[in-house]
């Protein structure tokens, strides 16, 4: 008899797809102890709001810190109005690109982002107008630095830029273990 394989736990780092399931009682709470014992649905909107703006602030804080050492490659797909494209980026010490870059390049147009963690793997979707953004991102090894490296200094190398990533992803890369790292949290978990 096969063993039923496991569901892998998707652990939210920050999301505001659902902010009136996450946050209306917190904010219906938070009013009530401000003296606003029967908030309109506005009132409440407005709290959530200011929640989420701190829930974001400080997660963005540590992302930014987390990402800033090391070489890393955001690779996935974007959503437009004419299909999905395969997209990839690196940024951090060897390009001078920051997080806060790929980050606005990744969620530009986006009213939706959900960042989260599977077992290590860190992702990155978010939802426009036009379609879904969906990415994850790795750390670049040493190896795969100089890769990269070699690759742009040698004007004649005919591979592309999409070949190179997909080398870097596939051969000289690590997971960031984020909520591990940063939260404490097991680096493999799986839903019960």
């Amino acid at each position: 008899m096969k063993k039923k394989k496991r569901e892998e736990k998707k652990r939210i780092i920050y999301s505001n797809y659902n902010l009136w399931e996450d946050y209306a009682e917190y904010a219906k709470k938070a009013l009530a102890n401000n003296g606003i014992k029967n908030p309109t649905e506005d009132n409440i909107w407005d709290e959530i709001c200011f929640i989420n703006d701190n829930v974001w602030s400080d997660i963005f804080d540590q992302l930014v810190s987390f990402f800033e050492d090391g070489t890393w490659i955001a690779f996935g797909t974007v959503g437009r109005w004419n299909g999905t494209f395969d997209a990839g980026v690196t940024f951090g010490e060897f390009d001078k690109k920051d997080f806060k870059d790929v980050l606005y390049g990744i969620t530009k147009c986006c009213d939706y982002v959900e960042i989260f963690d599977t077992n290590g793997h860190f992702y990155l979707h978010c939802h426009h107008h036009d379609g879904t953004n969906i990415f994850e991102i790795k750390r670049v090894t040493d190896t795969g630095e100089k890769y990269l490296e070699n690759w742009e200094n040698n004007w004649d190398d005919e591979r592309s830029e999409q070949y190179v990533h997909n080398q870097l992803i596939k051969r000289y890369s690590t997971l960031p273990h984020f909520v591990h790292k940063e939260w404490g949290l097991p680096k493999i978990e799986k839903v019960s």
